[in-house]
């Protein structure tokens, strides 16, 4: 059974493009396919994997780079 977010794809690709990643990029970084993202980035709900996922890049870029 998959679990799906609040969060649309809109707001996945409003913030994978925020993070200036490609979908390319992003999907060699999670070890998916382009069309499992372009899929996702289509949806009113996204996998809540994906939104989890995609909020820790958030942070990560948010927190900055650690030394």
């Amino acid at each position: 059974m998959m679990h799906y977010s609040e969060m649309t794809g809109g707001k996945l690709r409003e913030l994978r493009q925020k993070l200036d990643l490609s979908i390319r990029e992003l999907a060699d970084r999670w070890g998916v396919g382009k069309s499992t993202l372009h899929r996702e980035e289509d949806k009113d709900a996204v996998r809540q994997l994906y939104a989890d996922a995609i909020r820790y890049l958030e942070q990560q870029a948010a927190s900055g780079p650690t030394a």
